[in-house]
């Protein structure tokens, strides 16, 4: 759970591949708007993703946590709001 401290950066993704910089143990959420996004790719992460879909209103793409201090992001087709908290995670 984030503290009041906790910097929480927030984004969108669409068809332009995207590296996030962050820490290792940082929250990441990749939540679709609009519709399903599809080929969604996302590495290095707990959960890593690979050409994945995330169906709108599944809590799929939620609370994933970071392995590096980047991450990749690209994503096919479809929109997706990305929210990163920071220090959410003992690393």
């Amino acid at each position: 759970m984030p503290s009041a401290s906790s910097p929480i950066r927030i984004g969108l993704v669409d068809d332009h591949p995207l590296t996030l910089a962050g820490r290792v143990g940082d929250t990441l959420s990749l939540i679709p708007i609009g519709g399903d996004a599809r080929g969604v790719s996302a590495s290095p992460l707990e959960w890593p993703l690979a050409a994945a879909t995330l169906p709108l209103g599944v809590a799929r793409g939620v609370s994933n946590v970071l392995t590096a201090a980047t991450t990749d992001l690209s994503i096919e087709h479809g929109l997706l709001f990305v929210v990163h908290i920071e220090g959410t995670q003992d690393a």
